[in-house]
C-alpha cells in the first residue's frame, strides 16, 4: 500500500474516486488528509503552482492535513506530494485534481461570451456606418459568432467553387494586341520598320534558304554565301487572354474566401483550446462540432488553393477599382452570380477576434463580466444621441491587396470609447477604467477630492454648455448577497465614488451605480444604486441611464 492509497479529499478516498463526475467546485474548501509513514521525516504538498507546504495535525491525531480553497482557479491541476526519508532519499507522489465552475457561473460564462459576440457585431454595424445611434438587435442570437462565421464561409465557398467549375468549362476571353518575338522563318513579309530595327538586333548567320535576296543584299563583298540577319523579330500580334475584369473579381473572391477560411480555422482552434482549458463547462455546442468546423476549413482551403492555381486564372491580374457590374455580368448568368457573391462578401463586416476578451478563461469571470457590462452600457447609450467620436471600432485592410475589410473592437483605457451628442446639447463621454487623480482647483478639471486615485470601470462624463462637468459612475461588481441583492461592502464602494469625484473642490457626480449579477435592484435617494445586469436581463439599463443623463435634476 502506498501513501496515496490512504489519501482522502473531503472524506473521499483518492483510491476509490474517479474524479470525473464528482469533481470539486470553485470556492469549495478542500480538506486533504493522509496517514503518515513512519520512515518519512518531511512532507510537502503542491497543487499546480500553489505550494501548501508541510502538513498540519491536531492533538490526538497524527494524520497529515492540508487545506486549500481554489477560489476562482477553475481547471485541471496536478498535485504533487513530496516526501523526504530519514536516509536522505526523496520521492514524489502525484495525483490529478479537477476544479469545476459553479453551474450558475458556467451558464453565465457561456451566455456572456455569446452576447459579447452579438454585441460586438452590432456595435461594428452601428459605429462603422452612420453617425446616428440606433436600436440594435442580434442577427442570429442562437448562434455563436464562430459558428455563424463558419456557416457563412461554408456557404460562400460552395458558391465560389461551383462558379469556378462552370467557368472552367468555357471561360470568356478577349484578343489583345501586344509585342511578341517571331522567328525569322515564320515571317510572311518584312515591314519597313523591321528593317530599321534590324541594325539594333543581335545578328546571326541564318540558313541560306531564309530570305536569300535579303541575305545577298546585306552580305559584304568578301562573302559569297549567307548573310547576317537576326534570328527573330519583335512583332505585334493579337492573342487571346482570360485577363478580364470579371475574372479579376473571381480571383479576388477566391483570395478573400481563402483568407476568411484560414481565419475561421484559427478562431475555431482557439475555441477548442478554450473548452479544453475550462473543465466542466455546460457547452452550448459540442466539441465534435468545433472539430468538424476545423476539418471543414482544412478541406475548403485545399479546394480554394487548387482553384487559384488553375492555368486559365494565372494570367489574371489584381482587381483595381470596381464598383458597378460589367455588361457581361448583367447578361451572363454565371457572371451575374459572381457579382452577387462579390457583393455579399463586401457587405459583411468581418469582425476580428483579436481581443483576449473573447478567450478569457472562466476563472476570470469577474473581468469578463466587467467588460461585458461596458459593452452593454455603450449599446444602451447609442439610441440617446449622435455619435461624435468613437475609438472602439477600427477597420484594418489586409496587406495582400485582397481588399478584405477586417474590423477590430478594443476597450481602450487611455482615450474615450465614445463621445455622444444628446438632443439637449449635452455631450456624454464614455470612459473605460478612467483614472481620476487628486484634482486641482480648476472647475473644469475632474479628479478626486481626496488624496486617492479612483478607477471606476465605466465613467460617463456629461458636459453641458456653460456648466461644470458631471460624472455618472457605473461600476461592475461580480458579487451577490445571499438574498440576491448587492453586498454591503460593494455598496460602500459606490458611496465612495459618489463622494470622491469632483472638480474645483466640489463634488461632480450625478450618481454612482453598481452593475451586478443579482436579482434585487436598489436605488437610494442620494442617487446611489445597484442594477441587476445579466444576459437577457438588462431592460432597466437604458431607461435608468436616460433618467440620469437627461434629467434636469443634478444632485
Amino acid at each position: 500500500m502506498t501513501l496515496l492509497d490512504t489519501l482522502s479529499i473531503n472524506g473521499r478516498k483518492l483510491s476509490e474516486a474517479t474524479f470525473t463526475a464528482d469533481d470539486f467546485r470553485e470556492w469549495q474548501p478542500l480538506e486533504i488528509e493522509c496517514r503518515p509513514l513512519p520512515e518519512v521525516v518531511d512532507a510537502a504538498l503542491t497543487i499546480g503552482d500553489v505550494d501548501l507546504g508541510p502538513p498540519t495535525s491536531v492533538l490526538g491525531d497524527n494524520s497529515w492535513r492540508w487545506r486549500w480553497n481554489p477560489q476562482h482557479a477553475v481547471g485541471h491541476y496536478l498535485a504533487a506530494l513530496r516526501l523526504r526519508y530519514a536516509d536522505g532519499q526523496t520521492r514524489t507522489e502525484r495525483f490529478p485534481l479537477r476544479i469545476l465552475p459553479r453551474r450558475i457561473d458556467a451558464e453565465r460564462y457561456e451566455a456572456m461570451l455569446s452576447e459579447i459576440q452579438q454585441d460586438a457585431r452590432a456595435l461594428v454595424y452601428a459605429l462603422s456606418g452612420g453617425r446616428m445611434g440606433s436600436r440594435l438587435e442580434p442577427v442570429a442570437p442562437t448562434l455563436t459568432l464562430v459558428e455563424e462565421y463558419y456557416l457563412l464561409v461554408e456557404r460562400h465557398v460552395a458558391q465560389a467553387l461551383t462558379l469556378v467549375q462552370q467557368l472552367t468549362r468555357s471561360p470568356h476571353s478577349k484578343l489583345v494586341s501586344g509585342q511578341a518575338d517571331t522567328q525569322l522563318w515564320e515571317l510572311q513579309r518584312i515591314e519597313p520598320a523591321m528593317l530599321a530595327d534590324m541594325v539594333r538586333a543581335p545578328l546571326d548567320d541564318v540558313s541560306e534558304d531564309v530570305l536569300p535576296p535579303l541575305q545577298a543584299a546585306l552580305r559584304g563583298p568578301d562573302r559569297e554565301r549567307g548573310g547576317p540577319l537576326p534570328q527573330s523579330f519583335s512583332t505585334r500580334r493579337s492573342q487571346p487572354t482570360t485577363d478580364l475584369i470579371e475574372h479579376r473579381v473571381l480571383k479576388q473572391v477566391l483570395r478573400v474566401l481563402l483568407s476568411r477560411v484560414v481565419y475561421v480555422r484559427s478562431i475555431a482552434k482557439r475555441e477548442q483550446t478554450r473548452r479544453q482549458q475550462n473543465a466542466g463547462l455546460a457547452e452550448s455546442r459540442s466539441t465534435a462540432a468545433v472539430e468538424r468546423w476545423v476539418a471543414g476549413c482544412d478541406k475548403a482551403a485545399v479546394k480554394l488553393r487548387r482553384a487559384l492555381s488553375l492555368p486559365w486564372l494565372q494570367p489574371v491580374d489584381q482587381l483595381g477599382t470596381f464598383t458597378q457590374p460589367t455588361p457581361l455580368m448583367r447578361r451572363e448568368p454565371r457572371y451575374r452570380r459572381l457579382y452577387q457573391l462579390y457583393r455579399d462578401l463586401r457587405s459583411t463586416p468581418w469582425l476580428a477576434f483579436d481581443s483576449q476578451l473573447l478567450w478569457l478563461p472562466i476563472h476570470e469571470l469577474p473581468l469578463l463580466y466587467e467588460q461585458w457590462c461596458t459593452l452593454r452600457v455603450v449599446k444602451a447609450l447609442l439610441p440617446l444621441g449622435l455619435v461624435v467620436e468613437q475609438s472602439m471600432v477600427e477597420r484594418a485592410d489586409e496587406a495582400d491587396s485582397t481588399e478584405e475589410r477586417r474590423w477590430t473592437m478594443r476597450l481602450r483605457q487611455e482615450r474615450p470609447l465614445l463621445v455622444l451628442a444628446l438632443a439637449d446639447g449635452a455631450k456624454v463621454t464614455v470612459w473605460y477604467q478612467r483614472r481620476y487623480q487628486p484634482a486641482g482647483q480648476s472647475a473644469a478639471e475632474l479628479g478626486t477630492l481626496d488624496p486617492f486615485v479612483r478607477i471606476p470601470d465605466i465613467a460617463l462624463e456629461v458636459q453641458r454648455p456653460d456648466c461644470p462637468p458631471k460624472v455618472l459612475v457605473a461600476d461592475a461588481k461580480y458579487r451577490v448577497a445571499p438574498d440576491g441583492g448587492i453586498p454591503q461592502d460593494a455598496l460602500d464602494d459606490a458611496y465612495a465614488y459618489r463622494s470622491a469625484i469632483g472638480a474645483g473642490g466640489s463634488r461632480a457626480t450625478l450618481g454612482a451605480l453598481l452593475l451586478f449579477p443579482g436579482t434585487q435592484p436598489l436605488l437610494t435617494r442620494d442617487r446611489v444604486g445597484a442594477i441587476p445586469l445579466l444576459p437577457k436581463v438588462d431592460s432597466a439599463l437604458t431607461g435608468l441611464l436616460q433618467s440620469f443623463l437627461l434629467s434636469e435634476v443634478e444632485s
